[in-house]
């Protein structure tokens, strides 16, 4: 590049190159936003309702994603959990590739 062609500024090929790329990075970008809202909103939803006609406080039990949650549940209250539908490799880790388990793995049968 001389310094002639410096000081003019970039050609109307280089702007268009260079739009195109800036589109298409923007492009991505919302892409990606919109792929998060749409999981977001379409996530399965678990609703627990307690009646308000009851007397006391009940206690729960639920498993977020393997975090086993304790909580308690007041008379007419309500609450949400937002369930993660993303498969965990692990969880089928132990069953993929493995055969039914012989009676000496398994204690309990090996007792029977």
């Amino acid at each position: 590049m001389t310094k002639r062609e410096f000081l003019r500024g970039p050609s109307s090929r280089d702007s268009k190159s260079m739009r195109k790329k800036l589109l298409a990075i923007g492009g991505a970008i919302v892409m990606s936003w919109l792929a998060l809202l749409v999981n977001a909103v379409t996530s399965p939803v678990v609703f627990l309702h307690y009646s308000a006609d009851a007397v006391a406080p009940v206690t729960y039990f639920f498993n977020e994603d393997n975090d086993i949650v304790k909580d308690h549940l007041a008379p007419g209250a309500s609450i949400e959990f937002r369930t993660a539908r993303r498969l965990r490799i692990s969880a089928y880790s132990t069953v993929i590739g493995r055969s039914r388990p012989s009676s000496a793995a398994c204690p309990a049968k090996s007792a029977a």
